[in-house]
C-alpha cells in the first residue's frame, strides 16, 4: 500500500482539477504518517508555480484523497488506482 503511494505521489498519470495536467510531474515533499494520514508536508503545482499545503489519505482501498490548501481554502482531488 505503501509503495502504492509513493508511486502516485511521483508522477500523475491520470489527474484532472485545479492542481495539474496528466502529464506534468507533480512534486510532494516533507509529509509524514500519522492517523492513518500523510500531512504537514506541500505540494508544487507547476502550472501556476504555486506551493500548497498538503494532506493525503485513502477514501478507499484504490482511492488516495489529496487535499491542498492555502490557509482556509482547500480542494480536493482523487487519484484512483488504474487496474
Amino acid at each position: 500500500m505503501k509503495r502504492f503511494v509513493f508511486m502516485m505521489l511521483t508522477l500523475v498519470l491520470a489527474v484532472s482539477g485545479a492542481f495539474a495536467q496528466a502529464d506534468q510531474i507533480v512534486l510532494i515533499d516533507k509529509v509524514t504518517y500519522k492517523n492513518e494520514k500523510w500531512a504537514d508536508g506541500k505540494i508544487y503545482d507547476p502550472t501556476s508555480g504555486k506551493v500548497f499545503t498538503v494532506t493525503l489519505y485513502f477514501k478507499d482501498a484504490k482511492t488516495l484523497t489529496v487535499k491542498g490548501s492555502i490557509g482556509p481554502f482547500f480542494q480536493r482531488m482523487y487519484w484512483t488506482k488504474m487496474d
